[in-house]
């Protein structure tokens, strides 16, 4: 409702209002109209009688918001500037601005709304108008004179021309000293100034805040409006009014300042007589949610009505602090606005009262968290099934769980105070010094582990496992937080634990056979160290394969589908064949049993090797068989002698001495006691070669007259089989270290092998030559030849090629025996050679030179390489890659050894070396993968890489040719054949 007018602070006058040039209008702090002059009305098209006693708000409903926002800025010590609008009145449209300025008056702040009408340009308006009635002059004179307010006349240069003595009392000075002034002298030039000068400029009229000067050069603020008027004769002249508002300005400021700090501060209202709200901060329209310009002129009742219900505290303690003028302070709840607050009253010197809100809803609910966390601690307290107390710094209980006071016969409430070490001095024992620690350093103490006998329990020992926390107990009391739980079950639990690890731990070490623990997939878990051993890995090594990757015959899907069978058995026994690391194939018995641990299905292991039994089995039966076989023959091949001796026997018993008859007789007896002779001297040889009990009686000697001789002494055996017999024995000597009777005991069971398998017509080559520092002898004839499974097995006692039961060849299959037995004593070697049935044989025997001889030979029949070449050897064996590297060197070679498949590939990339020679069977990468890699290398397109290796089959050089390998050498070398592989 409108409230009475107030009187307007006395800067305002009357004159201010009857000027013409701008239209004026006076508005009170609670928004109803005061004063308008003409201008103002002629601008609104309102009467003086429509207007005065007015809200602003229901004056102009169609720009409410506008309004409010501009009053609100206003009233806040701002001044705003109204933007030009079209105005229609009685038809006719015009154009308006203005500005909206503060003013103190008592009760607030109210508004002076200036407007200027800028349809057309105000100069031009005032051209032409001269006083023409001497009253006027008169009535224009008097005013200048008696204004209160303070008026000069200037030139559009701000020359002074009058002063009127309003003005001259403010400058300081007699109107003849202010008149000839220009500008500066009287007006501070500042960005207010250059604003006041342009838009009186633009309009003809301004009005706003600038800063003048006195005559001593002291400034101060003025409110100044200033009008531009032509006089006769078509000069320009400005008429400026103003006034001294520097306690004004003290005033605003101070009041802006307050405004500012409740801003700052709590949300605030100010209450008249009648609960009507005069002022209220920015922080109360945010709280409340309600826009100062809603809630100024509005009782507290209507704008918050829940309030106003005679039992709320608000009407209980606003009308106490009204009505007996004391200041009150409550909180409470405002459910409408979901807001808790904090309310403070104090009565006010204008009859009204002050309220300061706070909003402490935060606070509230901090406290409903804190009352809710503290009934959850106590509840953990109650309910917690382990050990839980809070003590403070003199150990005395202040909280505890439900079951510690049960072991004093005491409740968790007659516990509280009651110290530690009077009930529990066991547990002041062991933890005193920790609590102490935690107490003092302010650091926790976890998992701490003691045996602690309670009073109470009949002194029985108990594990316990506590943490000790420091703790801030009320009143800012340091304490101490302490968590415990018997775990006495738990450690015998462990010791027997520890106990069966101990002894699977043992088992699985000490285990003979390999131990392997597997998952279903056939991944490889766990393992003991006869396990990676029996295969030639690393334990590391090991760890990373698959069962998969160790059996000979199975790939993944096999070995998964292997342990579903074995789940579904529950367990399995069966033989396997493992590659180890080299790969050699090893015989395997499994035993298999399917487990679980940790809830996963896991699979035990044991690995025995049976590689060994296998072959000893396998060499049994063997044997067994070549037993039997011999007996057989040996059974044949002494009758065959015998019958002849008995025949002879017989015949000589009969005969007449010295007939014919009795000499064949003779000569059978002799022919056929030799031969048994002679088997049974081959069975004693081989008896005594297995045994070491041959005695060599070595001496220098030239092979090729001890070989010589003995194909003279079985010359006759040959023309009587009609084989021929060629010796080539070269023309220099061939001297060895050797027993003689035992070489030419091997020369002639070759001999005698080769004429036994060569049919009539045919014939055998004997010959020798020295190379490389051996002496070769090589026996070869066009006979019945070998097939190729029997070659391996030529050298074995008694092992014979399939002969029909008539076995006319004869033999107890020892002589070959015997050949190899002899020349491995002297450290030679023998080979035989065959291209099959019907193509013959040949037998090559390697023996040692003779040391002088061996010299000789090397200096006539070294190979000098065509150049000197750098090499890389990729070699495991140290001894294979020493002996190696040692040829290489003499013969002028630069030599790099490297021991794995991955150093070989670094140094070849470094080095860059002319030939590699590389080992297949390398402990990281095979020597296949290694060549591949280095023939991904461009830099090593031109480097010669030969495979040195003991797999010599046709299918492993295609394999070694595929890879990309040029050569492939077998293992042992042959120096020649190494030197033609480095060219």
């Amino acid at each position: 409702m409108p409230v009475a007018p107030t009187t307007p602070s006395r800067t305002l006058t009357d004159l201010l209002f009857e000027k013409e040039e701008v239209g004026l209008c006076l508005v009170a702090p609670d928004g109803t109209v005061l004063r308008a002059n003409a201008k103002w009305l002629r601008s609104t098209g309102f009467t003086e009688e429509q207007v005065v006693g007015q809200s602003m708000v229901e004056l102009f409903p169609d720009t409410r918001e506008t309004v409010l926002e501009m009053h609100a800025r206003a009233r806040a010590g701002l001044r705003v500037d109204v933007p030009r609008h079209v105005q229609v009145v009685n038809g006719r449209e015009t154009r308006w601005e203005g500005t909206l300025d503060p003013v103190a008056m008592e009760g607030g702040t109210g508004l002076l709304i200036t407007t200027r009408d800028v349809t057309h340009d105000v100069r031009r308006d005032r051209v032409g108008t001269e006083p023409d009635a001497p009253a006027l002059d008169d009535l224009y004179t008097a005013l200048f004179e008696h204004s209160p307010e303070c008026v000069i006349i200037t030139r559009t240069d701000g020359t002074v021309v009058r002063a009127n003595p309003a003005a001259c009392r403010v400058y300081g000075a007699p109107e003849s000293e202010v008149c000839g002034r220009g500008r500066a002298a009287y007006v501070v030039r500042d960005a207010a100034l250059e604003a006041f000068l342009s838009e009186r400029e633009r309009t003809g009229a301004a009005h706003g805040r600038i800063t003048a000067r006195r005559n001593d050069g002291t400034v101060f603020p003025v409110e100044a409006s200033s009008s531009l008027i032509m006089v006769e004769g078509s000069e320009q002249y400005a008429c400026v009014i103003f006034h001294d508002v520097t306690d004004e300005q003290r005033k605003q400021d101070a009041l802006r300042h307050a405004s500012e700090l409740l801003d700052l501060g709590d949300a605030f209202c100010e209450l008249d007589s009648e609960y009507r709200l005069v002022r209220v901060n920015a922080r109360q329209e945010q709280l409340t949610k309600t826009p100062r310009e809603q809630s100024v002129g509005r009782t507290h009742w209507e704008l918050w009505p829940e309030s106003a219900r005679p039992d709320s505290p608000w009407w209980r303690e606003y009308h106490r602090c009204m009505e007996e003028r004391v200041p009150v302070a409550f909180e409470n709840y405002y459910a409408p606005l979901d807001l808790w607050s904090s309310v403070t009253a104090y009565p006010t010197s204008s009859g009204g009262i002050a309220i300061f809100f706070r909003d402490v809803r935060k606070r509230k609910q901090a406290e409903e968290e804190l009352r809710r966390s503290e009934a959850a601690l106590d509840a953990f307290f109650a309910n917690s099934p382990g050990l839980l107390v809070l003590a403070d710094e003199e150990f005395r209980y202040v909280k505890t769980d439900a079951t510690t006071p049960t072991y004093f016969g005491l409740t968790r409430e007659s516990i509280v105070g009651k110290r530690v070490a009077e009930l529990a001095p066991a547990l002041i024992e062991e933890l005193g010094p920790v609590l102490r620690r935690v107490i003092d350093r302010g650091e926790p103490a976890l998992n701490q582990e003691a045996q602690i006998a309670w009073r109470g329990r009949a002194a029985e020992l108990a594990y316990w496992r506590s943490s000790c926390f420091p703790v801030q107990l009320p009143g800012g009391k340091r304490g101490v937080g302490l968590t415990g739980v018997e775990i006495t079950d738990l450690k015998n639990a462990e010791r027997a634990l520890r106990e069966s690890e101990d002894l699977y731990r043992s088992l699985f070490t000490l285990a003979p056979s390999g131990v392997v623990l597997n998952d279903a997939e056939g991944r490889i878990l766990a393992f003991n160290d006869q396990t990676h051993e029996q295969l030639g890995y690393t334990r590391e090594e090991f760890a990373r394969l698959h069962l998969a990757d160790v059996d000979a015959e199975e790939q993944p899907v096999d070995v998964r589908n292997h342990i579903t069978e074995i789940t579904a058995r529950g367990g399995a026994e069966y033989e396997v064949r493992h590659r180890t690391k080299s790969g050699e194939i090893r015989n395997v018995l499994v035993r298999t049993r399917p487990v679980r641990i940790g809830g996963e299905l896991r699979f035990v292991n044991v690995w025995q090797d049976i590689t060994d039994r296998k072959r000893a089995e396998s060499a049994l039966r063997d044997s067994d068989q070549r037993k039997s076989e011999f007996l057989g023959v040996l059974s044949h091949e002494l009758r065959n002698p015998l019958a002849p001796i008995r025949n002879s026997i017989y015949l000589l018993d009969r005969a007449p001495a010295g007939s014919e008859q009795a000499r064949r007789a003779r000569e059978v007896i002799a022919r056929q006691t030799e031969h048994l002779t002679r088997l049974i001297d081959d069975l004693l040889d081989v008896t005594r070669i297995s045994r070491g009990k041959i005695v060599l009686h070595e001496a220098r000697l030239d092979l090729r007259d001890l070989a010589r001789k003995t194909a003279s002494d079985f010359h006759s055996l040959f023309v009587q089989a009609k084989v021929e017999l060629a010796v080539e024995d070269g023309h220099t000597p061939i001297w060895i270290e050797a027993d003689p009777v035992r070489v030419a005991q091997v020369i002639g069971n070759v001999l005698q092998n080769a004429v036994k398998f060569t049919p009539s017509g045919g014939s055998v080559k004997l010959a020798l030559t020295a190379r490389d520092g051996s002496a070769w002898l090589t026996v070869r004839d066009d006979g019945i030849g070998i097939e190729p499974a029997m070659l391996a097995r030529v050298f074995e006692p008694f092992a014979q090629a399939e002969q029909s039961l008539a076995r006319t060849k004869g033999g107890l299959g020892l002589g070959l025996a015997l050949v190899k037995g002899l020349i491995e004593l002297h450290g030679g070697s023998v080979e035989a050679r065959s291209n099959g049935v019907g193509h013959g044989t040949e037998i090559a025997i390697r023996l040692p030179l003779a040391a002088a001889a061996a010299a000789s030979d090397g200096e006539a029949g070294a190979r000098a390489p065509s150049r000197r070449r750098s090499v890389l050897v990729v070699e495991d064996n140290l001894d294979a890659a020493q002996s190696l590297a040692d040829i290489l060197e003499l013969g002028g070679h630069r030599v790099t050894v490297v021991r794995d498949g991955r150093s070989g590939i670094e140094a070849a990339r470094k080095l860059r070396p002319e030939v590699i020679l590389c080992d297949i069977g390398l402990p990281d990468l095979d020597g296949y993968e290694v060549a591949r890699a280095l023939r991904r290398d461009e830099a090593l397109r031109g480097t010669r890489l030969v495979a040195v290796t003991g797999y010599a089959q046709p299918e492993d050089r295609q394999r070694a040719q595929d890879a990309g390998f040029d050569g492939h050498l077998a293992k042992p070398l042959n120096p020649d054949e190494l030197e033609r592989a480095l060219e």
